[in-house]
């Protein structure tokens, strides 16, 4: 038997190569948006000392603890929408400040216009809080992705994903090259 050549090896098509691509450049415009993002909030906070810099008015947090079970477990992370103050009502779950902390709990109802919050998993309700000190509205929770950012941010998972990324890199190299090579002959 001959040896086959680069064509016929599975995975190896032009189909298979294309979808690669596409793979590859959304992954990586996605990491971009994300470092972006990530990147403005932490200046942004770093400069206006806010508890929560928002982008457009968004702004994610991730939950520690499990007072919102079952329905926001701690490891989620939750994306709040900037809203007027008027705009809450009861059944809406929000995150608010209290002494430097933010929290997120529902609203069960509103007393002399300030909003009486209490975690779903709590067995009483929190202090009242006024309008003013809520964040945002709980419009998204990502299941679970909370921990893997915050394992991303130990000194292992630091580690890992630079090695990842340099993988990334390093591999696409050679078939750059290749390509490279191929088109100047």
């Amino acid at each position: 038997m001959s040896k086959q050549s680069g064509k016929n090896k599975p995975f190896n098509n032009g189909r298979f190569v294309r979808a690669r691509k596409w793979i590859a450049f959304a992954l990586g415009a996605l990491m971009v948006l994300m470092l972006s993002a990530n990147l403005y909030l932490g200046v942004r906070k770093a400069i206006t000392k806010e508890i929560v810099p928002k982008l457009l008015g968004f702004a994610p947090l991730i939950v520690i603890s499990g007072s919102m079970e079952p329905a926001i477990l701690a490891g989620d992370i939750v994306i709040i929408r900037e809203m007027p103050p008027e705009a809450y009502a009861v059944g809406d779950v929000v995150s608010y400040t209290e002494a430097g902390l933010v929290y997120t709990h529902r609203i069960v109802r509103i007393e002399q216009g300030r909003l009486i919050l209490k975690g779903d998993h709590n067995n009483v309700e929190d202090e009242p809080v006024a309008r003013d000190q809520v964040l945002g509205q709980a419009v998204l929770v990502l299941p679970a992705v909370g921990r893997l950012v915050l394992w991303f941010r130990t000194p292992v998972g630091l580690g890992l994903l630079s090695l990842v990324l340099l993988a990334i890199v390093l591999y696409d190299r050679p078939a750059r090259e290749k390509r490279e090579k191929d088109t100047d002959s």
